[in-house]
């Protein structure tokens, strides 16, 4: 693996982990909102969706 390479990885690392920590942030103020809330939940679920498919670029992801 080239330098240029490893480097892509870890900013690819990077922007996951940073979206990540944006999701985890919003879903702790989300549960302490509504906690046991079907809908709390459901938006959960989709910031983690969104933040992942946001750091994972399209021709990398499997096709279905």
């Amino acid at each position: 693996m080239s330098r240029t390479e490893a480097r892509a990885l870890l900013a690819e690392r990077d922007a996951l982990a940073a979206g990540l920590a944006e999701v985890a942030e919003r879903m702790e103020g989300e549960a302490r909102m509504a906690v046991g809330s079907r809908n709390a939940y459901e938006r959960c679920g989709r910031w983690v969706r969104d933040a992942l498919a946001a750091a994972v670029p399209e021709e990398d992801t499997p096709d279905a």
